[in-house]
């Protein structure tokens, strides 16, 4: 029944989605959809005043969030815990790894957002994903210092490397595509 519907239009759709007006110009009569990332699709180009622009809006909005969200979670998680000098902590074997798995995903996310917004700036485009996947080690990377300040804590070179590996693992699928 569903095909009975809509074949009268499938038999008709080449027939009347194209037309020749008076000039011999060819129109179309129905809206054809291009994927964004097509190479069909001419994107403007950016000056290289706006992509500098961009680049510092882009930089200043990641110094400025980083910096909130940094003192908000040391307000809400580290205030209440003793400080101590910096130090390591062996948590390789502790939490069944759902820590890991944790420092994982939240640089990789954090790589993937952080690319995003570099990539708007219009900068060439392994430049972006470099960046991008650094800034994702860094977010998490500083977290971990924070934690080795902590006496409850400490600075844990099994999560750095979950931190790498997470934006490692975004940013080289990112080049690889």
């Amino acid at each position: 029944m569903i095909v009975f519907l809509f074949s009268s239009h499938i038999s008709n759709a080449q027939s009347d989605s194209t037309y020749s007006d008076s000039t011999g110009t060819l129109a179309i009569s129905h809206p054809i959809i291009i994927p964004a990332d097509s190479p069909f699709i001419i994107k403007p180009s950016l000056t290289p005043r706006q992509i500098k622009n961009r680049t510092w809006l882009v930089g200043g909005a990641n110094v400025v969030g980083y910096s909130g969200i940094l003192y908000g979670l040391s307000q809400a998680w580290y205030k209440d815990f003793p400080k101590s000098k910096f130090h390591s902590f062996n948590d390789s074997k502790e939490w069944l790894q759902v820590d890991k798995v944790g420092h994982f995903f939240g640089a990789y996310i954090e790589s993937r957002a952080s690319t995003e917004l570099w990539k708007w700036t219009g900068m060439d485009r392994k430049k972006y994903i470099w960046i991008g996947g650094l800034s994702g080690a860094a977010y998490q990377t500083v977290i971990e210092v924070l934690d080795g300040h902590s006496a409850d804590w400490g600075w844990s070179w099994s999560d750095f490397g979950a931190n790498l590996l997470g934006s490692g693992t975004y940013s080289t699928g990112t080049c690889l595509e």
